[in-house]
């Protein structure tokens, strides 16, 4: 586990949030597709999903949404890169 991701799931677990990994839906293992199996590209640009990819690919938001819990979310960051920390 990288740091930043073991880092973040360490802040989750005191503070109470939940830890999001949008790689778990998004990619199969350490490969995330840029186009779906009909060849259409899932990005609009280098890190934003299309439409139809996010609601196909991106189940984590519906249970971060829906999931019918208010606590704090915490998004883990994909390749060791460090990214935004996200509160509901």
């Amino acid at each position: 586990m990288a740091p930043v991701t073991s880092w973040l799931r360490d802040i989750a677990a005191r503070t109470g949030a939940r830890a999001v990994d949008p790689l778990s839906t998004l990619c199969d293992g350490m490969i995330c597709p840029a186009t779906d199996a009909d060849g259409l590209p899932r990005y609009i640009d280098s890190n934003h999903l299309r439409g139809f990819a996010a609601s196909k690919h991106a189940s984590f938001i519906d249970d971060m949404l829906l999931g019918g819990n208010s606590l704090s979310l915490v998004a883990l960051p994909g390749n060791g890169s460090q990214g935004p920390l996200f509160k509901q």
